[in-house]
């Protein structure tokens, strides 16, 4: 089994588990996520946005956010992609 395809169904599973203990709908809920160009942040932001939910993608590599934004987009989900590193202090 790929990797991928582990970690999809990982979270697939947490999604559910959350719904299961009586957690609130995840539609039109705002989620920030950071590493979402790439591996479980990009698998979060799949799960959320069939979800419903309304996302901000963040990562480092703007060339693969903006291809995870833009197949998410595509598909008329609510994306907003920030390149940025929130490993560093602002000041």
């Amino acid at each position: 089994m790929k990797a991928a395809t582990i970690i999809s169904k990982t979270v697939f599973i947490l999604f559910c588990d959350l719904e299961i203990n009586n957690m609130e709908s995840f539609k039109n809920k705002v989620a920030v996520i950071t590493g979402a160009a790439s591996g479980i942040g990009e698998a979060i932001a799949k799960e959320g946005c069939s979800k419903g939910m309304k996302l901000v993608l963040c990562d480092i590599d703007n060339k693969k956010l903006e291809i995870v934004s833009r197949r998410l987009k595509e598909k008329n989900n609510d994306v907003i992609a920030v390149c940025s590193d929130v490993s560093k202090k602002l000041i």
